[in-house]
C-alpha cells in the first residue's frame, strides 16, 4: 500500500486508479491473447469469445509442431499441425474464459489447463501426438483421492456427515498444472480444496504432486513449501502458502 502525504496526491491517484481500471474493462479480448493466465511459460487463449479473438499459434520446442486456436461460433478449437502429416482438430473441450496451453520439451504432446488457478474450479487435459484421435488424458484422477486422503473431509470441523460423504465421492477440487518436467515424462499439479465455507475446515488446503504421463500415477507429493520453494518461479501468480486444516479431532499420525 502507498500512503499520500496531502488530500490532493489521494485524490490524484484514485483518478488514475479508476482511469486504469476503464481501460482494463474497455480493452478488446485479442490484447490479451497470448499472455499466460497461471503458468508463466505458457501460452494463454479465450475458451469463450463473442467477437475480437484472433488465431494464436502456439509453437512447440521443435520448431515444426505446433497447436492453432481457432474460434467458430465463439468458441475455440485447436488445429494441431505436424510436418509431414495432415492436420488434426480438437473441439468442444475449451470452454472455460481462461486457458493455458504448455508444450512438453520433446514435443511431443501438450497440456491445456483450464480455470482462472486457484480461485476458481479448473482442471487440466493432456494431449498426446502418438493418439491419432488426440483424446484427452485425464493424469490428475488419483491426486484427488490423494486430496482427500490427505485432508479428510469427514474429520473436517463444519462439515456435515452426508456433506463430508459427498465430498469423498465426488471431491470436485482445483487442479491446476504448473509445468512439464525435463524428461516430458510427467506434469508437476498444484491441487487445491476451494476456498468456499462448503468445504469446512478443509477449505483452502493444497499440495503439489508430479503426476506420470499418461497413467497419472503419482511420483512425488510436495508439502506447500516444498513446492513453492520448487515451482513458484513457475507460476505467474503467488502461491500463499495455506493454513493449517482445522479437524474435530487430531488425525493420527499427525
Amino acid at each position: 500500500m502507498i500512503e499520500r502525504n496531502s488530500r490532493k496526491g489521494a485524490v490524484v491517484s484514485v483518478g488514475v486508479l479508476s482511469c486504469a481500471l476503464l481501460l482494463l474493462v474497455l480493452l478488446p479480448l485479442e490484447a490479451f491473447a497470448g499472455r499466460p493466465n497461471w503458468i508463466k511459460r505458457a501460452t494463454g487463449f479465450a475458451g469463450d469469445c463473442a467477437s475480437g479473438c484472433q488465431p494464436v499459434r502456439v509453437i512447440a520446442p521443435d520448431k515444426a509442431t505446433a497447436a492453432e486456436v481457432l474460434y467458430h461460433e465463439g468458441g475455440a478449437y485447436l488445429r494441431v499441425t505436424q510436418s509431414g502429416q495432415p492436420a488434426r482438430e480438437i473441439h468442444d473441450v475449451f470452454s472455460s474464459p481462461h486457458n493455458d496451453l504448455l508444450w512438453s520439451p520433446d514435443s511431443k504432446g501438450f497440456f491445456v489447463d483450464a480455470g482462472e488457478g486457484m480461485t476458481s474450479p479448473s482442471f487440466v487435459q493432456v494431449y498426446l501426438l502418438d493418439d491419432p484421435q488426440l483424446r484427452p488424458v485425464d493424469v490428475t484422477h488419483l491426486v484427488e483421492r490423494d486430496m482427500v486422503k490427505t485432508f479428510p473431509p469427514c474429520q473436517a470441523l463444519f462439515l456435515d456427515e452426508a456433506t463430508c460423504h459427498k465430498i469423498e465421492a465426488h471431491p470436485d477440487y482445483n487442479m491446476t498444472a504448473i509445468t512439464w518436467t525435463e524428461d516430458s515424462s510427467a506434469i508437476v499439479v498444484l491441487a487445491q480444496v476451494p476456498c468456499t465455507s462448503n468445504f469446512g475446515g478443509i477449505s483452502c488446503q493444497s499440495m503439489g504432486y508430479e503426476v506420470e504421463v499418461p497413467s497419472g500415477k503419482i511420483l512425488k507429493q510436495l508439502q506447500p513449501a516444498e513446492f513453492r520453494k520448487a515451482y513458484q518461479k513457475y507460476m505467474e501468480q503467488k502461491y500463499e502458502l495455506p493454513i493449517p486444516p482445522q479437524y474435530a479431532a487430531p488425525l493420527q499420525g499427525r
